[in-house]
């Protein structure tokens, strides 16, 4: 993609447009289980596996150590919460609508 001089653009914006990745696209339709005729997984089981963990690593590195607001302050500033599955939850926390403490988000959002 090339841009003109006069063109301006945020310098937080990438190249190209970045495509995010919809967790739920390795579920089909089909009828059968999740075990194929031998009793070995199939490949829709290992992808939803494989998607719970990187959902869960993704958790971890945004909001499990103590000082997790600072980290997630920072990954903002750096731009790399944009492809972020849970930018919605950094969002909500740093315009307070969120407490600090994690053990009372669910209190606050029912």
């Amino acid at each position: 993609m090339y841009h003109s001089l006069t063109e301006t653009r945020h310098p937080l914006q990438p190249e190209e447009q970045e495509v995010g990745i919809d967790p739920l696209s390795s579920y089909s339709n089909k009828s059968g289980g999740d075990s194929n005729k031998n009793g070995r997984r199939t490949s829709s089981t290992l992808d939803s596996e494989g998607t719970f963990n990187s959902y869960r690593k993704e958790w971890e590195e945004l909001f499990v150590n103590n000082n997790y607001l600072a980290t997630i302050r920072q990954k903002g500033i750096n731009g790399q919460l944009r492809s972020s599955r849970f930018r919605s939850i950094c969002w909500k926390l740093f315009l307070c609508v969120l407490p600090q403490d994690k053990s009372q988000w669910i209190s606050r959002i029912e």
